[in-house]
C-alpha cells in the first residue's frame, strides 16, 4: 500500500458511491456494496467507503451527521473550476466557494484555484488546482 488511504463511514454506501464516482470523478477500484465496502482512487490516493455496520467495533458509537467533524480531505485537481461547476449543478452543498488563493509557501506566493464541499455525509472535501508561483 502507498499513498494515502482515507476511510470514511456513510450512511448510504450507494448515495455516497454514486457521489464520488459520478458527480466528482473518482475512479473505482472495488466495491462490493453487499459487504457495505467500496475503494476508490484520486491521484494516488485510495478513498475507503464502509457503511457504519461494517466498519464499525462492537460497542462503538454511532456517528451524527455531520460526520468527520474538523477534518478536511485535500485533493489536487487539474479543473477546479469544471468540478465545482459539475458539483454544483448536482446540488452538492458547497463549504467554500471557487475561489483563487495565494498562500506562502516555502517564502514564495503559490496561487491555487479552489473550493470545498460536503459530501452527502458531511465530510469536508477541498479541491484545488495549482496556479502556479507568481
Amino acid at each position: 500500500m502507498s499513498g494515502l488511504v482515507a476511510e470514511l463511514r456513510c450512511a448510504d454506501l450507494g448515495r455516497s458511491l454514486r457521489f464520488y464516482t459520478d458527480v466528482l470523478g473518482f475512479d473505482r477500484r472495488v466495491a462490493a456494496p453487499e459487504h457495505g465496502f467500496a475503494e476508490l482512487g484520486w491521484a494516488g490516493a485510495i478513498l475507503r467507503l464502509t457503511t457504519e455496520a461494517a466498519g464499525g467495533a462492537a460497542g462503538e458509537a454511532g456517528l451524527e451527521y455531520p460526520f468527520g467533524r474538523g477534518v478536511t480531505l485535500i485533493f489536487p485537481t487539474d479543473d477546479a473550476e469544471a468540478l465545482c461547476a459539475g458539483a454544483a449543478a448536482y446540488g452538492a452543498r458547497l463549504h467554500r466557494p471557487l475561489e483563487t488563493r495565494t498562500p506562502l509557501a516555502a517564502g514564495a506566493p503559490a496561487r491555487s484555484l479552489a473550493f470545498e464541499l460536503m459530501d452527502p455525509d458531511g465530510y469536508v472535501l477541498r479541491f484545488v488546482q495549482d496556479l502556479g508561483r507568481s
